[in-house]
């Protein structure tokens, strides 16, 4: 089986960089619950054009919405060891180890 990472999305075949830039943060400003989508589009763009700084800036404006989003997460994981930053990577994967274990306690 194949594993996709989390910012190896399918992105919009007729939107630009501008236009997921623009739609994300029209999403962020109004606060549209699609927002975190349009932030990881952005990111996933942003990443295939060889921009891992702009792509982490998209994840961080995400988290700001929704700080126990999963994929937010490992999208962050993804982009931390693309730089090179294990240990980085390693604690974000332990967090999100630690939410995911509060979740399933609250449940």
């Amino acid at each position: 089986a194949v594993v996709r990472l989390a910012l190896d999305r399918n992105l919009p075949s007729d939107m630009s960089l501008d236009d997921l830039r623009w739609r994300a943060e029209s999403a962020l400003d109004e606060q549209q619950p699609q927002a975190v989508d349009a932030l990881l589009d952005l990111a996933a763009a942003d990443l295939r054009l060889g921009r891992p700084n702009a792509a982490m800036d998209a994840c961080y404006a995400a988290l700001s919405i929704d700080p126990d989003h999963v994929m937010l997460h490992l999208a962050l994981v993804q982009l931390y060891d693309l730089q090179g930053w294990s240990s980085l990577a390693m604690e974000k994967l332990d967090l999100l180890d630690r939410l995911v274990s509060l979740g399933e306690d609250a449940e």
